[in-house]
């Protein structure tokens, strides 16, 4: 059983967008193994979203698992709160559990996405894997929303 990230009080590393679209929207994209599919590096995210339910991302291509976490916390359609360990790779695979939050704020017609990570060394595979993946997810998911359309691949 995957265990649970020990977190301290300050994120390593935080990104933030405006969507133009509800919570709700905002929602159902990042809880929706059809949404995510098409901004979550092919991921379909499996879970039902309950505190202490099990999570996976299983690539749509060829069904190989590439994150594998817990809900901690499911406050729909504000909160999200994910312990996750990458495995896609041995590199990533190697480092421990981390938490990932993910927060939608209503501001006005838009929405603010924050997702936050703890508990990440600075210098470690999946660091670097969010350093250059979540960018792409987040501006993924917002032209997704926005234009009904995904992102074109790199």
């Amino acid at each position: 059983m995957l265990e649970q990230a020990v977190v301290i009080e300050k994120p390593v590393h935080i990104e933030q967008i405006f969507i133009n679209a509800t919570p709700e929207q905002v929602w159902e994209a990042i809880t929706d193994p059809e949404f995510t599919a098409q901004f979550f590096y092919n991921g379909r995210v499996k879970s039902d979203f309950r505190p202490g339910a099990p999570l996976k991302y299983v690539d749509e291509r060829d069904g190989s698992l590439q994150i594998e976490g817990i809900v901690v916390e499911a406050d729909k359609p504000r909160r999200l709160v994910l312990d996750e360990k990458y495995v896609w790779a041995p590199d990533v695979a190697a480092d421990p559990v981390h938490r990932e939050v993910w927060e939608i704020e209503p501001l006005g017609k838009v929405c603010k996405l924050t997702v936050s990570f703890y508990e990440v060394a600075l210098d470690c595979a999946t660091m670097r894997s969010i350093l250059g993946g979540i960018p792409l997810i987040v501006s993924g998911l917002k032209t997704l929303l926005e234009t009904g359309k995904p992102l074109p691949s790199r």
